[in-house]
């Protein structure tokens, strides 16, 4: 049996009608081909008969299919009703239920087409382990288009690319005006991106719709809510109990960053260790630099050396980098390492609001906290020849930041 394999069966006319056989073929046609093209899957050809529940599991034998779709039609007061069910062959049950979906029998490929959009965003939510937190929803299934939208939207979000994340997850919440889980990630985005109050506002928009969350995005809400009213004592809390209702990577993340608002920095390390380095959490440049940041705080300045390493590794061509490994390496009070790696930062350019100057003056405020002045101070002259050497409208404040330092 092939893991994610599907087979789709003729929908099973119920209508007593003869003229609409041909519409249980037609429907398990439009599912086979969504889902290929969702490329998420591998689908057998539409299976052309009607199978009875005695029969899926033979059925999943012989096609080597996890999952298999199946469904009926009845027609009820000029309205043509479609049921759907996913049978998950591993587990001998029935994965996921759709429907009823209805439509006007004078207009049935309108209906058909959703029956194919609430199908697919059945299976693809289960499956999918970027929709696990769906798990609990009272909302009906959404559209396999707005699941797809939602998923674009959070491959920006975990870039930080909170704009595009929230144009698209905007549109999710168009294409299917009743899923809120967009809408939460939404206000996520405008909370990190500092636009405090367009999170709140759509955070109160979400608790006047009844039962609109599963259990994990209600703790996700609560603990978004904490933090705008600048309580992070109940957002650690509310991740908590996120994390232990859906013990994901992300959750686990949260958790860390709530600890560290805490005060809690062994608890942030406990999760920062939950988290794959090598897994999408790896390529962000936070996770390692508030990995090490918990390692500073309790003053294991190897480890966060080891990690500062680690990050500049992974992220080479960025100048701030440089900072994470001088700030443990004046710590440690190696200072030749300190000047080499000065000298070697000076190959890249200032970007991202580092300059030179900073990442010098930065490190000499880190020596000076440990006591070794007379380091510092040669690193502070380091800053303040740089400055001299920059044109005037590139010294300030900077310059005068070092002067007072010396």
């Amino acid at each position: 049996m092939y893991e994610n394999r599907i087979a789709v069966t003729t929908f099973e006319n119920r209508t007593g009608d003869p003229a609409l056989n041909n519409m249980g073929r037609i429907t398990a046609d439009w599912i086979v081909q969504g889902l290929v093209e969702t490329e998420l899957v591998s689908v057998v050809p539409v299976i052309d008969s009607v199978i009875a529940g005695s029969q899926i599991q033979t059925l999943a034998l012989e096609t080597q299919a996890q999952f298999i779709i199946s469904g009926y039609y009845y027609q009820q007061d000029e309205q043509l009703q479609f049921h759907a069910q996913i049978y998950d062959a591993k587990k001998r049950d029935v994965l996921k239920a759709i429907g009823p979906v209805t439509s006007s029998s004078e207009n049935p490929s309108e209906m058909i087409g959703l029956v194919q959009q609430r199908t697919m965003g059945g299976l693809v939510s289960a499956i999918d382990p970027r929709f696990k937190s769906f798990t609990g929803t009272l909302f009906e299934t959404p559209k396999y288009e707005a699941l797809r939208e939602y998923a674009i939207g959070m491959d920006f979000f975990i870039s930080l690319d909170w704009d595009d994340a929230i144009k698209h997850f905007n549109k999710a919440v168009e294409l299917e005006p009743g899923f809120v889980v967009p809408l939460l990630a939404s206000a996520w985005a405008y909370y990190n991106s500092g636009k405090y109050a367009k999170a709140d506002s759509l955070v109160q928009r979400i608790r006047s719709i009844e039962n609109p969350l599963g259990s994990s995005n209600r703790y996700s809400l609560e603990c978004l809510s904490a933090r705008l009213k600048g309580d992070f004592s109940s957002a650690l809390k509310a991740s908590r109990k996120q994390a232990s209702v859906l013990p994901t990577q992300g959750n686990y993340l949260q958790i860390a960053f709530d600890a560290l608002w805490c005060n809690r920095p062994h608890e942030a390390i406990k999760n920062f260790k939950k988290i794959d380095p090598l897994g999408q959490f790896g390529d962000l440049l936070f996770y390692w630099t508030f990995w090490g940041f918990s390692y500073n705080m309790i003053g294991d300045h190897q480890k966060e050396l080891d990690l500062a390493r680690k990050c500049r590794e992974k992220f080479p061509d960025y100048l701030g980098t440089y900072y994470y490994e001088l700030r443990a390496l004046a710590a440690l009070g190696k200072v030749d390492d300190v000047h080499a790696l000065l000298d070697e930062s000076l190959e890249l350019p200032s970007q991202h609001g580092w300059t030179h100057g900073r990442l010098m003056r930065s490190t000499a405020e880190e020596l000076l906290a440990f006591g070794f002045n007379n380091a510092a101070q040669k690193v502070l002259k380091r800053a303040i020849d740089w400055y001299f050497s920059r044109p005037i409208e590139e010294r300030q404040p900077g310059l005068a930041s070092s002067l007072c330092a010396t």
